[in-house]
């Protein structure tokens, strides 16, 4: 469990001072379901933290040592830090604002879970709730919980990630609705990892684009600017460039190169992706690789999701009868 800085609020207090100053259950698919506990809320009323130990043990260890609790701590006594800070609390006023207790923001979480219930019976559905991170985490993911940081999807526009000095293409990515797309993401993350600690271009491309493809087809509704998370612009661009896309990496003898810097240029969150110049969008290729899954998919529509994510890129591209 990565830990955050023990001087978390400290820094918080020099970002936003100024900006404040001035201005355990599986999914459901009912209408009826229950809303996801917004244990961001209730840490913050009167004997918070007592409740929320109450109402979620684990979570709250996990809530503490992401905030900087050792694992041989008591989350005690550093979530009652957390819930006394006036930058927190007026962080949590705006969360409130974003997403008022009364609405339903998960009913599209909770679909995309029985989805992929139909798809992989044997996974565990995770039990979901909402929290609010301090600006740490956007999902915690541990033992069958998927929790959900709130104070990360804001808005492209919050005033708070321009305090932080939050680059804009990621800000771009932290709305409310990237929510169901992003956790979908973090949990197939966990569930299917990335073994190998050195991939090459090849390999991550095509583990990126399972997760695409898969996120994908568990919103079928869900446009694919939110789905596959790239602007409208950036899928007009990868559209028409996908050949030139895929020669490049050929004749470069990219495809194989497993020097880690080389691979984060071409495959992690950036404005753009400097081989292809700044009207590219960033992690390009993972998009030439959603665009080989699918086509292995539709070559191979029996294969299972287990089976899929098993499959070594290299076969993977093999069997795919991909053309750009």
């Amino acid at each position: 469990m990565p830990h955050a800085s023990r001087i978390l609020f400290p820094l918080l207090t020099v970002f936003l001072l100024g900006l404040f100053t001035q201005c355990r259950e599986t999914a459901e698919t009912t209408s009826d379901a229950p809303p996801l506990p917004r244990l961001d809320s209730l840490l913050l009323t009167p004997n918070g933290v007592e409740k929320l130990l109450s109402a979620d043990a684990p979570m709250a260890t996990l809530w503490g040592q992401l905030l900087g609790a050792s694992p041989d701590d008591t989350p005690e006594p550093i979530l009652q830090r957390f819930a006394a800070d006036t930058l927190i609390r007026r962080l949590q006023d705006s969360i409130n604002r974003t997403f008022p207790i009364a609405q339903r923001p998960d009913a599209q979480l909770r679909q995309a879970f029985a989805n992929l219930k139909k798809l992989a019976p044997t996974r565990p559905t995770p039990r979901l709730l909402y929290y609010n991170s301090g600006f740490t985490a956007s999902f915690l993911v541990a033992d069958s919980l998927l929790a959900v940081g709130l104070d990360r999807f804001l808005g492209a526009d919050a005033s708070f990630y321009t305090a932080l000095g939050m680059p804009r293409y990621l800000a771009a990515h932290m709305r409310p609705a990237d929510i169901v797309p992003r956790a979908l993401e973090a949990w197939l993350t966990s569930e299917y990892p990335l073994t190998d600690p050195r991939p090459s271009i090849l390999a991550q491309m095509i583990y990126n684009g399972k997760l695409k493809a898969v996120i994908e087809r568990l919103l079928p509704d869900t446009p694919d600017t939110l789905a596959l998370q790239y602007s409208a612009a950036a899928l007009d661009w990868l559209d028409a460039s996908e050949k030139e896309i895929w020669t490049y990496l050929s004749e470069k003898r990219l495809l194989y190169e497993k020097n880690q810097l080389i691979v984060s240029q071409f495959t992690r969150p950036s404005p753009f992706t400097s081989a292809f110049g700044q009207n590219s969008p960033g992690e390009a290729v993972n998009w030439l690789g959603y665009r080989i899954v699918t086509s292995y998919q539709k070559a191979h529509p029996e294969t299972t999701l287990d089976a899929l994510f098993a499959l070594p890129a290299e076969t993977l591209l093999q069997q795919s009868k991909y053309r750009p």
